[in-house]
């Protein structure tokens, strides 16, 4: 489900498990991103874009396809994993 890049070894399954568990994905790892509701399809462009490792990542309303209960948990998620404040 998650391959930026077209070699894969066991150290890039890894990295791609760590990253589907990271955006909680990995009840999902079996199946094509085509499979996945909108709001699984966000959290796999999520991880996509962790894969490159950016020293920095700007998202355009990356939370914009969740629902009301999921988005404030991954908002502060993401501000967690940051060095950015969560807003209130």
């Amino acid at each position: 489900m998650l391959c930026t890049r077209r070699r894969i070894t066991a150290q890039n399954r890894a990295r791609a498990a760590e990253l589907l568990d990271r955006v909680g994905l990995t009840h999902v790892a079996d199946r094509y991103p085509a499979e996945l509701p909108f709001g699984l399809h966000k959290r796999l462009d999520l991880a996509r874009a962790l894969a490159e490792e950016p020293e920095l990542l700007i998202l355009d309303e990356p939370f914009g396809g969740l629902d009301a209960v999921s988005a404030p948990c991954w908002r502060g998620r993401s501000c967690r994993n940051s060095d950015v404040e969560p807003p209130s």
